[in-house]
């Protein structure tokens, strides 16, 4: 695992270019969803397949699909961020690192946490790297800043919404927490006091074994269909994702190198 403290993911509501430039091509927690069901297995249908055409095109051509990162609520959210991360270590006295990236060693998928908390040694000029796991109680935090009326209904059933499982059980598997936290927080409770909705989310043994291998095949299935597109161009594109070596993973299966 490697973990990019070394640039941060938004600079005030905008993506960074870095963070735009790591997670493009690869397959990242916050779309887990658009392959795997709630029980962490294989989606079947129209939707893995169109989520595998836009990693295609961010692969082939370097560039992100035009989409709506600028809508009102999304950009409401983006902009929250920072002050209810505040508040978490006001409230709840939690100790918030923020970081850019955190993906595998291979550098293939990976997750964007709003922020890690516990961990140590973390480096700010390269990536850090964790060859033999973390230390028992570090965890990160999903902040969400959804519209009013959604929070109301967060704060009514004081649960997540599914929509957030797969990202937030698919952060624990790659990062190797036990717990995530998740913190819903709307414009209304900076601006008018509105409660927010705080959440220990524990780690699904169950779904993480199914979503690894479910990353697995989609993994698979990802590289041959880029390679049919080479064969089909004659050769690889100009702008491609460089190849990266396949790490040393001290006898435990990779998900890349599952037979699927």
């Amino acid at each position: 695992m490697k973990v990019f403290a070394n640039f941060l993911q938004k600079n005030g509501g905008d993506p960074t270019e870095e963070w735009a430039t790591m997670r493009r091509g690869k397959i990242t927690a916050s779309e887990f969803h658009r392959f795997v069901k709630l029980d962490g297995t294989l989606r079947t249908g129209e939707m893995p397949e169109s989520y595998l055409d836009e990693k295609l095109f961010e692969r082939w051509t370097g560039r992100d699909l035009p989409n709506d990162f600028f809508k009102v609520d999304i950009n409401n959210g983006l902009v929250i961020e920072e002050k209810a991360a505040l508040f978490a270590e006001m409230k709840y006295g939690l100790q918030i690192q923020p970081v850019g990236f955190v993906s595998d060693d291979a550098e293939r998928y990976g997750c964007s946490p709003d922020g890690l908390i516990g961990w140590t040694g973390l480096k700010a000029d390269v990536p850090t790297e964790y060859l033999n796991g973390i230390k028992a109680g570090c965890c990160g935090i999903e902040i969400k800043g959804p519209s009013f009326k959604n929070q109301i209904r967060r704060v009514r059933t004081q649960e997540m919404p599914d929509d957030h499982w797969e990202q937030i059980q698919g952060s624990m598997l790659i990062t190797g927490c036990q717990e995530w936290h998740f913190l819903s927080y709307s414009l209304a409770c900076y601006l008018d006091g509105f409660p927010p909705l705080h959440l220990v989310i524990e780690r699904d043994e169950k779904f993480c074994e199914n979503l690894y291998f479910s990353l697995a095949k989609f993994l698979a299935k990802y590289d041959t269909e880029f390679d049919k597109l080479c064969e089909a161009n004659g050769g690889p594109p100009k702008l491609t994702t460089p190849p990266t070596p396949k790490p040393d993973n001290g006898g435990f299966a990779d998900p890349n190198d599952i037979n699927v």
